[in-house]
């Protein structure tokens, strides 16, 4: 609704002020019921951090992935960027109602801008709360439809080089070989190529270096390579999946291009059943051991009990329906709770000041300090948070001096269920 109302006053001359001010009033009477209530809870609630603490503690520490731009990998930059250069070339901008699209992606575009500024260099805790940068998803919604048409408009009227680049995109799931083929497309398409030869230049440069750049970022996947290039890497048997999906895509094109709607959806389901690719990768929830142990929990302790967890290991408290002292991922959002669950992080991280940046960097740390936990130690956790179960891995104290004493009540795979005493 921010977007909406920027985007209406930006052209108020056509909608006129007084709708503009007739539409936000009745909009702020149907809302402030429920903004009131979320203003007193997140923003007028006691405040006892700073904006650069509460910066470190709510998002440098626990989500950087989501609330620090600059800490994002530069392929997810390199594929937003991609898609709206291939919506750009779709859009024809002489038209009033794409220029609103525009308008529209443009607010949406500072919005974010001001969300990284008020967050990254100087901070305030209620752009921080809002995450205005995250919006930039409003704008893939625009950016997609045009880049299809982009794609349609390709198939339907140009020459087959330009068909055989958007099948290209269509078939290989490769940004690199995408951004190539869009590049080539917007060579093509220039009327007057003959006298531009350094187009096709550039092109054949770029391909060159995409090229050398999928072969090394393929020949070292599995090792600690940038996540940038993961976007290039080529899987063998993803380049027989991708040229015999192109293969058939360009004998549909030949036939009738208007089918090719229809044959990318057949061609989803025929892949799906032949190679066993999924159609969406997240599995949920995923029947593993630590699932199947939450399962157990849950049908056979008492509802009331608390568990110390392994704070790395997410999911507990919605798979077994129990409280624990903390995890990483249930992280609250009001700002007096979030330093309890930071002094709990602390304590289930060995009683340390827990110093780190988003679950990959901090996992291990977790990892590390909960297996040199004590006997003494998590009675001492027991004692301060009411806990009177323990969920420990074997081959954390396995070794001597390591072992518990408390009594077992379940063991699965890695995993041990203790009872507290108490």
């Amino acid at each position: 609704m921010l977007v909406l109302g920027l985007a209406m006053v930006a052209e108020w001359r056509r909608w006129g002020l007084r709708k503009i001010l007739i539409t936000g009033a009745v909009y702020m009477a149907a809302v402030a019921p429920t903004l009131i209530a979320q203003w007193d809870l997140y923003v007028a609630a006691p405040s006892p951090l700073s904006p650069r603490a509460f910066l470190n503690l709510h998002a440098i520490l626990r989500q950087p992935h989501h609330l620090i731009p600059s800490s994002w990998p530069g392929a997810d930059y390199y594929r937003f960027f991609l898609v709206l250069g291939m919506a750009a070339l779709g859009a024809d901008w002489r038209e009033p109602r794409h220029r609103r699209v525009l308008t529209w992606c443009a607010i949406i575009l500072a919005l974010c801008v001001v969300g990284t500024v008020f967050v990254e260099v100087v901070p305030v805790k209620l752009i921080i709360k809002l995450q205005l940068f995250r919006m930039t998803i409003f704008v893939k919604f625009f950016a997609v439809l045009y880049a299809a048409w982009f794609l349609l408009e390709t198939l339907f009227e140009r020459g087959w080089p330009q068909k055989l680049c958007a099948l290209a995109i269509l078939a290989i799931q490769n940004f690199a070989v995408i951004g190539v083929c869009v590049l080539l497309i917007a060579a093509l398409r220039q009327k007057r190529l003959a006298t531009h030869q350094w187009v096709w230049g550039v092109g054949l440069f770029l391909a060159g270096c995409v090229t050398g750049a999928s072969v090394v970022a393929t020949a070292s996947l599995g090792h600690p390579i940038p996540m940038f290039w993961h976007s290039f890497a080529v899987a063998p048997r993803g380049v027989g999946i991708g040229l015999a999906t192109l293969a058939a895509l360009a004998a549909i094109c030949w036939l009738r291009a208007r089918m090719i709607p229809v044959a990318l959806l057949a061609l989803a389901v025929a892949l799906r059943v032949i190679t066993g690719l999924p159609f969406y990768g997240y599995d949920h929830p995923p029947v593993d051991d630590w699932y199947r142990l939450c399962q157990y929990i849950k049908t056979s302790t008492p509802r009331d009990a608390v568990f110390i967890t392994p704070p790395f290991s997410g999911g507990f408290t919605m798979y077994s329906e129990r409280a624990e002292i903390a995890d990483w991922k249930n992280t609250p959002s009001i700002e007096t709770d979030l330093i309890e669950w930071k002094h709990r992080m602390d304590d289930l991280a060995g009683f340390t000041d827990l110093r780190c940046s988003g679950f990959v960097s901090c996992a291990g740390i977790l990892a590390e300090d909960y297996s040199r936990l004590r006997e003494a130690d998590f009675l001492r956790l027991a004692a301060k948070y009411h806990a009177q179960y323990l969920v420990t891995l074997q081959f954390e104290h396995a070794g001597p001096g390591r072992q518990l004493s408390f009594p077992e009540v379940y063991r699965l795979g890695n995993y041990i269920l203790y009872r507290l005493p108490g």
